[in-house]
């Protein structure tokens, strides 16, 4: 396994490497062709969200890393390492010169969107355990990273 420690030059340089590489393609067309390219093959490894491999999983295998399987608390509490987070980047000044920005920030970090049972699990997002105090860290200003 080649590992960057950190270091996000890098990190660049091998993910380009990889991308480049005369055995990966990148499927024009999103997640559906990803999942055409999977089942169309004996071989093939892809990447997908948990969403489409859990409505599908029938057709494909998960792979484990590390041991860990990619279950819903695997990735919750992030000992399935082959998971990521889904980040909200906007600016300190965009919240409080737009309130439109900070009510959909909020919206999407209710329970009703991103909660347990959430809306958004029906479409194979996973909560982060630590939403309320995602929550309380963008009422307060403290980072707006958004783990689901």
């Amino acid at each position: 396994m080649l590992k960057v420690e950190g270091n996000k030059k890098e990190a660049a340089k091998l993910c380009t490497r990889i991308r480049a590489a005369p055995f990966t393609t990148e499927p024009e067309g999103g997640s559906k062709a990803v999942w055409a390219s999977l089942t169309g093959s004996q071989t093939a490894i892809g990447l997908v969200s948990f969403g489409i491999y859990s409505v599908n999983s029938d057709d494909v295998t998960a792979v484990s890393f590390n041991t860990e399987e990619p279950t819903i608390e695997n990735i919750a509490d992030g000992s399935y390492q082959l998971s990521r987070p889904l980040f909200f980047y906007l600016s300190d000044s965009s919240k409080i010169s737009k309130p439109s920005v900070s009510k959909y920030v909020k919206t999407v970090l209710s329970d009703e969107l991103s909660g347990e049972n959430g809306f958004f699990t029906h479409f194979g997002l996973i909560p982060d355990p630590s939403l309320a105090q995602n929550r309380k860290d963008f009422e307060d200003g403290v980072g707006l990273g958004v783990n689901f």
